[in-house]
C-alpha cells in the first residue's frame, strides 16, 4: 500500500514539473518565434500586427512537440531536486526503494506525455501548420499543392482560373507526370482535358495525346500537343513536399505511398515518421539517462552545474540523432536501427549511471 501511495504520489509531482516545464519553455520559445516572425513580414503589406499574432499561436502546438525532449531534461532534473532537496529521496531509499523503483512513476509520468503528443499534439500541429502554411499562401496569391492517397493532385492557382490536375504518377525529379485528367475551371470557357503523359517546362505544361472538351458546349477536340499555362516550377512542388513535418501520424503510410508515386521519398521522411511513432520511447529514455545523472545529485551541490550537464547530455544527443539521421539508408531494418539507436544509447548510459548510484 505504501509503495502504490508513493508511486502516485511521484507520478502526480512529476505531471506538475512537466507541465511547468512545458509553459515556461512554450512561452520563451514562442516569444522568440514571434519576434522572427514580426521581423519577416512587418514590412509586407498584406500582414499586420494582429494577422502575426495569430500565425504565431498556430505554430504554439508545432513548437511544442519540438521542444518535448528539453521539457523532459529541465522537468526531470528539477524534479529530483525538490526530491533531494525535502529529503524525500534519502526516505524513499531508506524505505529499500531503488532509484530504478523511484523511476518507475517517472517513466509512467513521461510516458503519458509521449502519448499525448503522438495523439493530441502530433495532429494538432500538423492542422495548425497546414493552416498557417494556408494563410501564407493565401496573402502573397500563390498555388497550392496538395497530394491525394491515391493519386496526384495538383491546386494551381492563376490570375482568372483555378487548374484542377491529376495524375496517376509523377516523377519530381524529371517534372513528367502520366495520365492527366486537367480540370480548367475559367468561368467563361470552363474546359476539361486528358493527356496521356506531360512534361513541366518553366510556365507551362506541354501535354501529348491530348482530348480537350469544351464543358459548356460538349464539344470534343485531339492533340497530338498541346501547351497550358500555369504558374508553378519545380522549386514550388518541392518546397510543398519539404513540410513533411506538417503530417499527421495517420497519414504517414499514404503520404510515403505518395511520395514513392512522386519518386522522391527520401531517408530523412522516413526516419521522421519513424522518430514520431517512437517519441514515447524516446522520451523515456531521454528522462531516463537524465535520472541516472541527477539521481546523484547532494543537497550542498550546485545545482545549476549539474542541470547544465544534464542538458549538455540532452544536446549531445540530440546532435547525434542529427548526425545519424543523415544517413542516406534504403533498407527497411536500417530505418528502424538508425531510430532506435538513440533510445539504446540513452538506456545504456543510464543504466551505468544508476549501477554507479547504486553502487555509492
Amino acid at each position: 500500500m505504501k509503495t502504490t501511495k508513493i508511486f502516485f504520489y511521484l507520478y502526480k509531482t512529476k505531471i506538475i514539473y512537466i507541465c511547468i516545464s512545458l509553459i515556461i519553455l512554450s512561452l520563451t520559445v514562442q516569444i522568440v518565434d514571434f519576434i522572427e516572425l514580426t521581423q519577416e513580414n512587418i514590412n509586407k503589406i498584406n500582414f499586420s500586427i494582429k494577422d502575426i499574432i495569430f500565425m504565431s499561436f498556430l505554430k504554439m502546438p508545432f513548437l511544442i512537440n519540438e521542444i518535448l525532449p528539453f521539457v523532459i531534461i529541465i522537468s526531470t532534473s528539477f524534479y529530483f531536486k525538490n526530491l533531494i532537496d525535502n529529503n524525500e529521496l534519502v526516505a524513499m531509499r531508506n524505505l529499500g526503494l531503488s532509484i530504478l523503483d523511484i523511476f518507475y512513476p517517472v517513466g509512467m509520468a513521461v510516458l503519458t506525455l509521449g502519448i499525448f503528443a503522438l495523439f493530441i499534439v502530433n495532429p494538432l500541429s500538423t492542422f495548425s501548420m497546414n493552416y498557417l502554411e494556408k494563410i501564407k499562401k493565401d496573402k502573397v496569391n500563390s498555388s497550392v499543392i496538395k497530394l491525394s492517397d491515391d493519386n496526384i493532385w495538383i491546386k494551381n492557382k492563376l490570375n482568372n482560373k483555378t487548374l484542377y490536375i491529376n495524375a496517376k504518377e509523377m516523377n519530381i525529379k524529371k517534372m513528367e507526370l502520366s495520365n492527366l485528367m486537367i480540370i480548367d475551371n475559367e468561368r467563361i470557357n470552363p474546359k476539361l482535358f486528358f493527356a496521356e503523359s506531360a512534361k513541366i517546362n518553366e510556365k507551362f505544361m506541354r501535354l501529348k495525346n491530348v482530348k480537350e472538351t469544351n464543358i459548356k458546349n460538349n464539344e470534343n477536340k485531339i492533340y497530338e500537343t498541346k501547351n497550358i499555362e500555369i504558374n508553378f516550377v519545380q522549386k514550388d512542388i518541392l518546397n510543398s513536399l519539404k513540410y513533411y513535418k506538417y503530417i499527421p501520424y495517420y497519414s504517414y503510410y499514404n503520404y510515403t505511398i505518395s511520395m514513392k508515386k512522386l519518386n522522391y521519398l527520401s531517408s530523412e521522411m522516413i526516419l521522421y515518421f519513424l522518430s514520431e511513432i517512437i517519441k514515447p520511447l524516446l522520451l523515456i529514455s531521454i528522462s531516463f539517462v537524465v535520472t541516472g545523472y541527477v539521481g546523484k545529485f547532494k543537497r550542498n551541490e550546485n545545482f545549476f552545474k549539474t542541470i547544465f550537464i544534464a542538458i549538455t547530455i540532452g544536446f549531445l544527443l540530440f546532435l547525434i540523432d542529427k548526425v545519424i539521421y543523415s544517413f542516406n539508408v534504403n533498407h527497411i531494418f536500417n530505418f528502424i536501427l538508425i531510430t532506435i539507436t538513440i533510445p539504446i544509447i540513452s538506456f545504456t548510459l543510464g543504466t551505468i549511471l544508476m549501477l554507479r548510484i547504486e553502487k555509492g
